[in-house]
């Protein structure tokens, strides 16, 4: 089956409907993926999807295997209708989905940003065109389509508190965390670490750079950092003091004794 469009589609038009059902998925605390399958022959939009991960309690309901479960359920050729489609998804398919477009030899993906933990298409693994892949056939991709409106609702997605998270192993102080990004969201940084933060949050915030809001990371970030590498130089020089005095007194100390002997 060739890759070539065959109909004219606007790609900005068809990523607002994918952002549409991300929205969706935001609003009934859902990570916000949202698609939409879109015919390339007539220009139709066949399916549109978004996360249902935590209402199905399920890793594997993402919105792309959704969509294609909608166009099984309701397509009399479901096969090669998929075929004809370019798929528009908010974020780059995950490598379960880049595996699933294959094999239902979807032809073209357009995407918003990128999926730096399991992207398929290119940032983790390139499954989407990996030639030794027993696996359907591979697809062109193109990213970065609407990103900045895509990487927003991750942004808001990200600043609230995610019932459905399951607990992490070991760390207790998570509220204390939430609290600090709260606080970062509306201080200025300088004054935030100038009340007894411990260094330990300097590197939880720069790590967590895009959920603080307003702050600013760049040379804000790096003074904090260098004031605290000064702090613990000084400390280190005063304890290297210390342990010379000793080292002094301990000579002393051995020569009396010499004396007396």
């Amino acid at each position: 089956m060739s890759n070539k469009v065959l109909f004219s589609i606007d790609e900005e038009k068809m990523m607002h409907l994918a952002i549409k059902e991300a929205e969706h998925a935001l609003h009934t605390l859902e990570v916000p993926v949202g698609c939409v399958f879109v015919d390339q022959r007539n220009g139709r939009v066949v399916a549109r999807s978004h996360n249902l991960t935590n209402k199905r309690k399920s890793g594997i309901f993402h919105a792309e295997i959704l969509a294609i479960e909608q166009i099984y359920a309701q397509e009399e050729n479901p096969e090669i209708l998929l075929s004809n489609c370019i798929v528009f998804v908010t974020c780059e398919p995950c490598i379960m989905c880049t595996g699933a477009l294959r094999i239902c030899k979807i032809p073209r993906v357009v995407f918003g940003c990128i999926n730096d933990r399991f992207g398929g298409c290119g940032t983790v693994l390139s499954i989407n065109n990996d030639q030794n892949l027993q696996l359907g056939t591979t697809f062109q991709c193109k990213a970065h389509v609407m990103e900045k409106q895509s990487l927003g609702i991750f942004k808001k997605f990200f600043m609230r508190v995610n019932p459905f998270k399951p607990p992490e192993k070991g760390r207790k102080n998570d509220s204390r965390k939430r609290s600090l990004l709260e606080k970062a969201s509306s201080t200025n940084i300088k004054k935030l670490f100038k009340t007894n933060q411990k260094s330990s949050d300097l590197t939880f915030l720069k790590k967590n750079k895009q959920k603080t809001g307003n702050l600013i990371f760049g040379s804000e970030m790096g003074d904090l950092k260098n004031e605290k590498e000064k702090e613990m130089e000084t400390k280190k020089e005063k304890e290297k003091e210390i342990e010379i005095e000793k080292e002094k007194v301990t000579e002393m100390e051995v020569e009396l004794e010499k004396e007396k002997l």
